[in-house]
């Protein structure tokens, strides 16, 4: 019996949504750092997409890290070897 298998994936890209969130303001202000506080410990409502996009970061941070580590690796290793 000879079995074929496909697997098709998409490739995870990182997303330049948040890229322009004003740190500086959130900082700046009391109770927007309680509120992303709140929202990231999940002990308050997020508010805002932008603190909605930290909930569950903890989870996601490490995953996504290590995908980038892999990626840049295998990048690294086909560069050095063409060269």
């Amino acid at each position: 019996m000879n079995v074929l298998m496909c697997v098709l994936a998409e490739e995870k890209l990182y997303s330049d949504e948040f890229d322009n969130v004003d740190i500086q303001t959130i900082f700046n202000n009391k109770g927007l750092i309680e509120d992303y506080y709140n929202c990231f410990m999940e002990t308050g409502q997020c508010k805002t997409p932008q603190q909605r996009f930290f909930t569950g970061i903890s989870v996601r941070l490490p995953n996504d890290f290590l995908y980038l580590v892999t990626n840049s690796l295998v990048a690294f290793t086909k560069y050095r070897n063409s060269s």
